[in-house]
């Protein structure tokens, strides 16, 4: 069977379309054909049933730090993740409608990070958070599709493992058996 197209689900024998927006889901109904279901689907979105929330960016984030980080994360990336929203996400896109944010609005905003003092791993953490903050607002009913772009996150080049000190070998060397002769293995061997 086909993948669904989001927020399709099928009862029994008929397809239904569930839209959750602002908190409040409601339900229409669409055909017992799959191929009209889709058609009729398409037909509701354009026709503004769904044109996606005309709420701005700073209010359904707030809504998504609420619902989504509050029971998802953990208190400290909660944190991180709100101070991330007000120093970042509501300063570029804050007033704009959810439902006009495009592709190229979020690759504006990449550039606009990497023109801050921002180290390269921020950039990444800041643009994962709002991946994850459009992906939500899709599956919450916001917007239609999430705009987010591939290959927007920028490649952060690996870290080789630090090295351990003479004097962190040497206590490690001193260690006694059984234990003793397993950490002197690896560390001639480069384990």
């Amino acid at each position: 069977m086909p993948r669904l197209p989001s927020g399709m689900f099928r009862r029994g024998k008929t397809y239904w379309w569930r839209r959750q927006r602002d908190g409040e889901r409601r339900w229409f109904k669409l055909s017992q054909d799959l191929g009209e279901a889709c058609r009729l689907l398409k037909e509701l979105k354009s026709s503004g049933v769904s044109s996606g929330s005309q709420l701005p960016v700073r209010k359904v984030a707030l809504h998504w730090l609420g619902s989504y980080v509050k029971t998802m994360r953990s208190p400290y990336n909660q944190q991180k993740a709100a101070a991330r929203v007000r120093d970042y996400l509501v300063p570029f896109l804050g007033e704009k409608p959810i439902a006009r944010v495009t592709k190229e609005n979020l690759r504006a905003y990449r550039v606009w990070l990497e023109e801050k003092p921002l180290s390269p791993q921020t950039v990444v953490h800041v643009l994962s958070d709002a991946r994850c903050f459009f992906r939500w607002a899709e599956e919450a009913g916001y917007v239609n599709r999430s705009p987010w772009p591939r290959r927007i996150q920028p490649k952060l080049q690996e870290r080789l493992p630090d090295k351990l000190t003479e004097a962190e070998i040497a206590t490690l060397v001193g260690i006694p058996e059984p234990y003793g002769f397993m950490i002197r293995f690896g560390l001639a061997t480069g384990l």
